[in-house]
C-alpha cells in the first residue's frame, strides 16, 4: 500500500515501505517479549495454549521470512507469502479478541458487541488491505 499512497518517487516509497515492515517486525517482536515475559511467567498462563498463540507465532515467523526474503531480492513466493501473512495476521487478531473476553470473564452484553464489532472491522480492514493491492 506504501506504493500505491505516498505520492513520492519510487526510491523513497520504497525506503517508506521498508521502514514500515521493520516497524511491524520490531513491533510484534517486542509484543513477543512482552506475552512471554510478562503474562505467561509472571502472570501464570501456559505457553501456546490457544489458537491465537499458535496463529500469533506462525504469523510472526511467516513475517520474518518476508522480511528475510525481502532484503536478498524479489523472488516469485513474495507475493504469496504477503497474502498470508496477511490474512494470518487478520485471523490472529480476531482469535485475539475472542482470547481476550475469555480471559476478562466478560458478561454477555453490551461488551460482547464491541469486542465482535472489533473483529468484524478488523477482517474488514485486512480485505481492504487485500483488495486495494491486488486492483490496480
Amino acid at each position: 500500500m506504501a506504493f500505491k499512497t505516498i505520492p513520492a518517487r519510487r526510491k523513497a516509497r520504497k525506503i517508506v515501505h521498508m521502514l514500515l515492515n521493520l516497524a511491524a517486525f520490531v513491533l510484534g517482536v517486542l509484543g513477543l517479549y512482552a506475552v512471554f515475559t510478562v503474562l505467561h511467567k509472571d502472570g501464570g498462563l501456559p505457553d501456546f495454549d490457544s489458537l491465537h498463540s499458535w496463529i500469533g507465532f506462525g504469523t510472526m515467523c511467516l513475517l520474518f521470512l518476508q522480511v528475510d526474503v525481502g532484503y536478498e531480492g524479489r523472488g516469485e513466493a513474495m507475493a504469496y507469502l504477503v497474502g498470508i501473512v496477511i490474512f494470518l495476521a487478520v485471523c490472529s487478531a480476531a482469535t485475539g479478541f475472542t482470547r481476550r473476553f475469555g480471559l476478562l470473564s466478560l458478561p454477555r452484553g453490551s461488551e460482547a458487541y464491541v469486542l465482535n464489532f472489533a473483529g468484524l472491522v478488523t477482517i474488514l480492514f485486512g480485505i481492504a488491505v487485500v483488495l486495494s493491492v491486488v486492483i490496480p
